[in-house]
């Protein structure tokens, strides 16, 4: 039995654990493909169970990198002194406007 790489190329052999490249010249390619020839079909990159966790973490990882972000653009926007409702940025005053809906936390 053979399972997909995870990185779309070649395969593992399962009895061995052997990683066997997409290679015409290699003799395990070659065996690889006469038993997908039989009507085999190798096991897929990743169980469910692995899908599942590897989103999970794709996801985690997506928010930190959102948390960072807000991070570094808060210490970014401070107010201005006397003006409660402007913010600077890189030297420069905004006020929102009325009626823009712009709110400033």
């Amino acid at each position: 039995m053979y399972k997909i790489q995870k990185d779309g190329i070649g395969v593992i052999r399962l009895a061995d654990m052997a990683y066997i490249p997409d290679c015409k010249d290699n003799t395990d390619w070659r065996e690889y493909q006469a038993w997908l020839a039989e009507g085999n079909r190798p096991q897929p990159a990743y169980t469910p169970e692995e899908l599942e966790a590897k989103q999970k973490a794709e996801e985690e990882a997506a928010r930190e990198a959102l948390i960072q972000t807000k991070g570094n653009v808060a210490r970014t926007l401070r107010c201005a002194p006397g003006r409660p409702n402007s913010i600077c940025v890189s030297g420069t005053t905004w006020r929102p406007f009325a009626g823009s809906g712009i709110t400033i936390m």
